[in-house]
């Protein structure tokens, strides 16, 4: 049964996409728990929630660190087509 204060469970997920932390590239692990504590009190559960998980699933379409890539390596990866998103049917 779900808790009465956190019913969309949103500290359930958090904690779920802390936990998966590990599947980050190992030079972007400190990085990333470096974004969590710098924004630990300021953002809201259920948004950090959603951060790790898009930070995560798109670092994982990368062929190397998040941490390695530099402004025009970004660009071509957010704006020119190598990112590929989920579309659902």
């Amino acid at each position: 049964m779900g808790d009465i204060d956190d019913f969309q469970s949103f500290d359930r997920r958090f904690q779920q996409q802390l936990d998966r932390i590990d599947e980050f590239h190992p030079k972007d692990q400190p990085y990333v728990k470096r974004f969590v504590r710098k924004c630990d009190g300021r953002v809201k559960t259920s948004s950090m929630a959603e951060y790790l998980g898009n930070l995560r699933l798109n670092a994982n379409r990368l062929d190397q660190p998040l941490i390695d890539l530099d402004e025009d390596s970004f660009d071509e990866f957010i704006f020119v087509g190598v990112y590929k998103p989920y579309v659902a049917c």
